[in-house]
């Protein structure tokens, strides 16, 4: 989400299912990823949520999970390039 409401919404909309994702520590989007996921996918997802967040690091880390209260789960993202994103964002 782009926001706060966005991300509240976004919550609203998950199913059982669905990875939430969000950068550890900094303030940003959360990401929902619905359907079949693959390491590629997950990759992907991790680097648009990374690019979009407040961190001004190229690498960090992205939690997720499919409970919000507890993302046990990490990856290391880097941000994806700008133009390439603007491809897949809804």
């Amino acid at each position: 989400g782009r926001n706060e409401i966005d991300n509240n919404i976004l919550l609203q909309l998950k199913e059982p299912d669905d990875l939430i994702m969000e950068v550890e520590d900094i303030s940003g989007p959360i990401t929902i990823i619905q359907g079949e996921i693959n390491e590629d996918s997950l990759k992907f997802a991790a680097s648009l949520t990374l690019r979009y967040s407040d961190s001004k690091d190229s690498i960090g880390k992205v939690m997720y999970g499919n409970d919000y209260q507890n993302l046990t789960k990490s990856i290391i993202a880097e941000k994806e390039d700008n133009e390439i994103s603007k491809v897949y964002l809804l």
